[in-house]
Protein backbone atom coordinates (compact mmCIF):
# COMPACT_ATOMS: atom_id res chain seq x y z
CA UNK A 1 0.00 0.00 0.00
CA UNK A 2 1.74 3.71 -1.03
CA UNK A 3 0.05 6.37 0.74
CA UNK A 4 0.29 9.70 -1.02
CA UNK A 5 0.12 12.96 1.40
CA UNK A 6 -1.45 16.17 -0.42
CA UNK A 7 0.47 19.07 0.50
CA UNK A 8 -0.38 22.54 0.50
CA UNK A 9 0.74 26.11 2.22
CA UNK A 10 -1.99 25.22 4.63
CA UNK A 11 -0.29 21.82 5.54
CA UNK A 12 2.77 23.88 6.62
CA UNK A 13 0.28 25.90 9.10
CA UNK A 14 1.11 24.77 13.30
CA UNK A 15 -1.08 22.63 14.58
CA UNK A 16 -3.32 24.71 17.48
CA UNK A 17 -1.43 24.68 21.07
CA UNK A 18 1.15 22.98 19.12
CA UNK A 19 4.63 23.31 17.43
CA UNK A 20 4.06 20.90 14.95
CA UNK A 21 2.87 21.32 11.66
CA UNK A 22 -0.07 19.81 9.97
CA UNK A 23 2.62 17.77 7.39
CA UNK A 24 4.77 17.03 10.16
CA UNK A 25 1.58 15.02 12.12
CA UNK A 26 1.03 13.36 9.42
CA UNK A 27 4.39 12.26 8.23
CA UNK A 28 5.13 10.66 11.87
CA UNK A 29 1.54 9.31 12.19
CA UNK A 30 2.14 7.54 8.61
CA UNK A 31 5.69 6.47 8.28
CA UNK A 32 5.28 4.84 12.36
CA UNK A 33 2.39 2.82 10.40
CA UNK A 34 3.66 1.91 6.78
CA UNK A 35 7.36 1.93 5.59
CA UNK A 36 8.84 5.34 4.99
CA UNK A 37 9.56 4.64 1.30
CA UNK A 38 6.00 3.79 0.49
CA UNK A 39 4.71 7.15 2.18
CA UNK A 40 4.85 10.03 -0.63
CA UNK A 41 4.55 14.08 -0.54
CA UNK A 42 2.81 15.98 -3.15
CA UNK A 43 2.88 19.63 -3.24
CA UNK A 44 3.02 22.18 -5.75
CA UNK A 45 6.01 23.11 -7.49
CA UNK A 46 6.55 26.34 -5.43
CA UNK A 47 6.51 24.46 -2.03
CA UNK A 48 8.61 21.89 -3.11
CA UNK A 49 12.11 23.42 -1.81
CA UNK A 50 10.79 24.32 1.52
CA UNK A 51 9.51 20.84 2.05
CA UNK A 52 11.91 18.90 1.03
CA UNK A 53 14.22 20.96 3.27
CA UNK A 54 11.93 20.02 6.00
CA UNK A 55 11.02 16.37 5.28
CA UNK A 56 14.48 15.38 3.61
CA UNK A 57 13.76 11.36 3.68
CA UNK A 58 10.66 11.23 2.31
CA UNK A 59 10.55 11.32 -1.43
CA UNK A 60 8.06 14.70 -2.84
CA UNK A 61 6.64 14.70 -6.26
CA UNK A 62 5.05 18.01 -7.44
CA UNK A 63 1.82 19.67 -9.41
CA UNK A 64 3.62 22.25 -11.49
CA UNK A 65 -0.08 24.42 -11.12
CA UNK A 66 -2.67 24.46 -8.22
CA UNK A 67 -5.63 23.40 -10.27
CA UNK A 68 -7.74 21.63 -7.70
CA UNK A 69 -8.27 18.01 -6.51
CA UNK A 70 -9.01 16.36 -9.59
CA UNK A 71 -5.66 17.41 -11.15
CA UNK A 72 -3.12 16.76 -7.98
CA UNK A 73 -4.81 13.16 -7.22
CA UNK A 74 -4.93 12.30 -11.48
CA UNK A 75 -1.39 12.83 -11.25
CA UNK A 76 -0.97 11.33 -8.38
CA UNK A 77 -2.40 8.24 -9.51
CA UNK A 78 -1.20 8.53 -12.79
CA UNK A 79 2.47 8.37 -11.48
CA UNK A 80 1.84 5.32 -9.31
CA UNK A 81 0.27 3.39 -12.38
CA UNK A 82 3.37 3.51 -14.19
CA UNK A 83 5.03 1.01 -11.59
CA UNK A 84 2.12 -0.40 -10.71
CA UNK A 85 -1.26 -0.26 -11.95
CA UNK A 86 -3.19 -2.91 -9.23
CA UNK A 87 -1.11 -0.84 -5.95
CA UNK A 88 -3.98 0.13 -3.20
CA UNK A 89 -3.18 4.20 -3.42
CA UNK A 90 -4.78 5.81 0.28
CA UNK A 91 -4.99 9.91 -0.79
CA UNK A 92 -4.83 11.81 2.16
CA UNK A 93 -5.25 15.83 3.16
CA UNK A 94 -2.69 16.96 5.16
CA UNK A 95 -4.34 20.26 6.25
CA UNK A 96 -6.32 19.39 9.30
CA UNK A 97 -4.81 16.95 12.38
CA UNK A 98 -7.00 13.38 13.15
CA UNK A 99 -8.07 13.17 17.11
CA UNK A 100 -8.40 8.85 17.14
CA UNK A 101 -5.31 8.46 15.15
CA UNK A 102 -5.62 4.46 15.48
CA UNK A 103 -8.85 4.22 14.57
CA UNK A 104 -7.78 5.78 11.17
CA UNK A 105 -5.16 3.93 10.81
CA UNK A 106 -7.31 0.53 11.22
CA UNK A 107 -9.72 2.30 8.76
CA UNK A 108 -6.88 2.17 6.34
CA UNK A 109 -6.12 -1.16 6.92
CA UNK A 110 -9.78 -2.43 6.31
CA UNK A 111 -10.13 -0.38 3.21
CA UNK A 112 -7.45 -1.69 1.70
CA UNK A 113 -9.03 -5.36 2.54
CA UNK A 114 -12.03 -4.26 0.84
CA UNK A 115 -10.78 -2.15 -1.76
CA UNK A 116 -9.45 -5.64 -2.93
CA UNK A 117 -11.79 -7.82 -1.99
CA UNK A 118 -15.20 -5.97 -3.27
CA UNK A 119 -12.97 -4.55 -6.40
CA UNK A 120 -14.69 -0.72 -5.43
CA UNK A 121 -12.83 2.59 -4.27
CA UNK A 122 -13.36 3.17 -0.82
CA UNK A 123 -14.02 6.18 1.03
CA UNK A 124 -14.17 7.10 4.51
CA UNK A 125 -17.20 8.76 6.42
CA UNK A 126 -17.87 10.88 9.69
CA UNK A 127 -21.37 11.32 11.01
CA UNK A 128 -22.57 15.15 10.45
CA UNK A 129 -23.03 17.27 13.62
CA UNK A 130 -24.98 20.50 12.09
CA UNK A 131 -26.34 20.97 8.38
CA UNK A 132 -22.94 22.49 6.51
CA UNK A 133 -23.45 23.62 3.47
CA UNK A 134 -19.38 23.99 2.65
CA UNK A 135 -18.69 19.75 2.54
CA UNK A 136 -19.34 16.73 0.83
CA UNK A 137 -22.23 14.45 2.02
CA UNK A 138 -21.75 10.57 1.43
CA UNK A 139 -25.30 8.51 1.10
CA UNK A 140 -25.13 4.69 2.64
CA UNK A 141 -26.80 1.78 1.15
CA UNK A 142 -27.04 -1.23 1.78
CA UNK A 143 -23.95 -3.54 3.77
CA UNK A 144 -21.93 -5.19 1.45
CA UNK A 145 -19.06 -6.48 3.90
CA UNK A 146 -18.00 -6.42 7.86
CA UNK A 147 -14.86 -7.35 8.67
CA UNK A 148 -13.67 -7.15 12.58
CA UNK A 149 -16.06 -4.71 13.30
CA UNK A 150 -15.80 -2.59 10.63
CA UNK A 151 -18.52 -2.34 7.92
CA UNK A 152 -18.09 -1.26 4.79
CA UNK A 153 -21.56 0.18 3.15
CA UNK A 154 -22.35 0.63 -0.95
CA UNK A 155 -22.66 4.30 -1.74
CA UNK A 156 -25.58 5.20 -3.56
CA UNK A 157 -25.38 9.09 -3.66
CA UNK A 158 -22.75 11.91 -3.07
CA UNK A 159 -23.46 15.59 -3.07
CA UNK A 160 -21.12 18.01 -2.98
CA UNK A 161 -21.86 21.63 -0.78
CA UNK A 162 -25.65 21.13 -1.01
CA UNK A 163 -28.14 24.10 -0.02
CA UNK A 164 -29.24 25.06 3.51
CA UNK A 165 -32.62 23.04 3.24
CA UNK A 166 -31.20 19.56 2.23
CA UNK A 167 -28.17 20.25 4.26
CA UNK A 168 -30.95 20.01 7.00
CA UNK A 169 -32.54 16.99 5.80
CA UNK A 170 -29.16 14.87 5.53
CA UNK A 171 -28.62 15.93 9.15
CA UNK A 172 -32.11 13.87 10.35
CA UNK A 173 -31.10 10.42 7.95
CA UNK A 174 -28.94 8.32 9.31
CA UNK A 175 -28.08 7.19 5.55
CA UNK A 176 -25.56 10.69 5.35
CA UNK A 177 -21.76 11.04 5.91
CA UNK A 178 -19.66 13.62 6.10
CA UNK A 179 -16.95 13.04 3.25
CA UNK A 180 -13.41 13.15 4.49
CA UNK A 181 -11.65 12.96 1.54
CA UNK A 182 -9.44 9.84 2.62
CA UNK A 183 -9.65 7.59 -0.52
CA UNK A 184 -8.32 4.21 -0.86
CA UNK A 185 -8.12 3.28 -4.74
CA UNK A 186 -6.07 1.46 -7.47
CA UNK A 187 -4.46 3.82 -10.03
CA UNK A 188 -6.18 1.73 -13.02
CA UNK A 189 -9.66 1.72 -11.90
CA UNK A 190 -9.96 5.44 -10.75
CA UNK A 191 -8.23 6.60 -14.19
CA UNK A 192 -10.76 4.84 -15.47
CA UNK A 193 -13.65 7.19 -13.91
CA UNK A 194 -11.03 9.66 -14.87
CA UNK A 195 -11.19 8.56 -18.33
CA UNK A 196 -15.39 9.13 -18.36
CA UNK A 197 -16.12 11.38 -16.42
CA UNK A 198 -13.35 14.17 -16.66
CA UNK A 199 -12.42 13.12 -20.07
CA UNK A 200 -10.01 16.56 -20.67
CA UNK A 201 -8.22 16.20 -17.61
CA UNK A 202 -7.57 12.33 -18.43
CA UNK A 203 -6.63 13.26 -21.94
CA UNK A 204 -3.81 15.24 -20.52
CA UNK A 205 -2.41 12.76 -17.48
CA UNK A 206 -2.32 10.44 -20.36
CA UNK A 207 0.03 13.04 -22.17
CA UNK A 208 1.95 13.71 -19.09
CA UNK A 209 2.66 9.92 -18.56
CA UNK A 210 3.71 9.63 -21.93
CA UNK A 211 6.28 11.95 -21.14
CA UNK A 212 7.64 10.70 -18.10
CA UNK A 213 11.37 9.90 -17.95
CA UNK A 214 11.95 12.32 -21.21
CA UNK A 215 13.58 15.56 -21.18
CA UNK A 216 10.47 17.21 -21.95
CA UNK A 217 8.35 15.94 -18.95
CA UNK A 218 8.49 19.32 -16.82
CA UNK A 219 7.58 21.29 -19.84
CA UNK A 220 4.70 19.06 -20.96
CA UNK A 221 3.11 18.83 -17.34
CA UNK A 222 3.15 22.52 -17.14
CA UNK A 223 1.76 23.08 -20.64
CA UNK A 224 -0.88 20.71 -19.76
CA UNK A 225 -2.28 21.70 -15.90
CA UNK A 226 -1.90 25.25 -17.52
CA UNK A 227 -4.98 24.04 -19.61
CA UNK A 228 -6.95 21.95 -17.24
CA UNK A 229 -9.85 23.87 -15.57
CA UNK A 230 -9.61 24.19 -11.59
CA UNK A 231 -11.63 20.93 -10.68
CA UNK A 232 -12.09 18.99 -7.46
CA UNK A 233 -12.13 15.59 -7.39
CA UNK A 234 -15.86 15.99 -5.17
CA UNK A 235 -17.46 17.67 -8.12
CA UNK A 236 -15.62 16.14 -10.84
CA UNK A 237 -14.69 12.34 -10.09
CA UNK A 238 -16.97 11.43 -7.18
CA UNK A 239 -20.83 12.80 -7.86
CA UNK A 240 -19.78 11.46 -11.18
CA UNK A 241 -18.90 8.02 -10.31
CA UNK A 242 -21.15 4.91 -10.75
CA UNK A 243 -22.20 3.58 -7.26
CA UNK A 244 -21.07 -0.13 -7.96
CA UNK A 245 -17.33 1.26 -8.18
CA UNK A 246 -17.78 2.91 -4.39
CA UNK A 247 -17.57 1.69 -0.61
CA UNK A 248 -17.58 3.81 2.17
CA UNK A 249 -16.35 3.31 5.64
CA UNK A 250 -18.03 4.95 8.64
CA UNK A 251 -15.47 6.19 11.34
CA UNK A 252 -15.22 8.18 14.30
CA UNK A 253 -12.26 10.56 14.10
CA UNK A 254 -13.41 12.92 16.61
CA UNK A 255 -14.41 16.06 13.97
CA UNK A 256 -16.88 18.12 14.93
CA UNK A 257 -16.27 20.78 12.53
CA UNK A 258 -13.69 20.38 10.14
CA UNK A 259 -13.30 24.22 10.05
CA UNK A 260 -12.47 24.40 13.69
CA UNK A 261 -8.88 23.37 12.29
Amino acid sequence: MKIILLADKNSLRKIPSSNQMFLEGCIKMFSDYNRRKEVEIQCPENIKKKIKKLFPKFPVFTEPIQKGTAPAIGLAMTRVYLSNPNETVVIVYTDHPVSYKSKLLTAFKTGETFCKGLKRSILLGVNPTFPATKYGYLKIGKVLQTMNGSIVFEMIDFCEKPSKQKAEEFLKSWRYLWNTGYLIAKPKDILKIYQVALPKIYKGLMTIRESTGTNIEKKIAYTVFKNFTSTSIDKGIYEKMKKNKVGIIPIDLGIRDFEDF
